[in-house]
Order: C-alpha cells, then structure tokens, then sequence
C-alpha cells in the first residue's frame, strides 16, 4: 500500500484510519465528519448501471 500526497492535512488522519480498519477488518468508534459529504459526491445508482451496462456492451463487442 502506497500513501501518495495531495491531501487536506485535517482529514488525512480519517482516510487512513478507513483503510486500517478495511485492511484489519476492525472498526473503531471513530467517526469521519465529511462521511456523508463524500458519499453524496459519489456517482449515482443509475450513472452506475449505465457504465456496467457500457462496459459490458464493449466486453461483448471486443470478445473480452
């Protein structure tokens, strides 16, 4: 695993602590203050079944 730089200093500490606890398989009571700012930044469920479907249309197109 590889830390690369670019990151806001104040939230760092919570991005790390996610892929400890993912890694681990532990869960702390920490709890990550921008959690649902981030998820609401995430594409959704209907721009996700476009890419799948898009991708497997290529998959097939390509014999992949």
């Amino acid at each position: 695993m590889v830390h690369e730089g670019g990151y806001a200093e104040a939230y760092v500490p919570f991005c790390g602590l996610a892929v400890m606890e993912e890694l681990s398989g532990i869960r702390t009571e920490v709890q990550d203050p921008l959690l649902g700012f981030i998820q609401q930044q995430q594409p959704r469920e209907a721009f996700n079944q476009f890419q799948r479907a898009a991708l497997d249309r290529l998959a097939r197109e390509f014999d992949l």
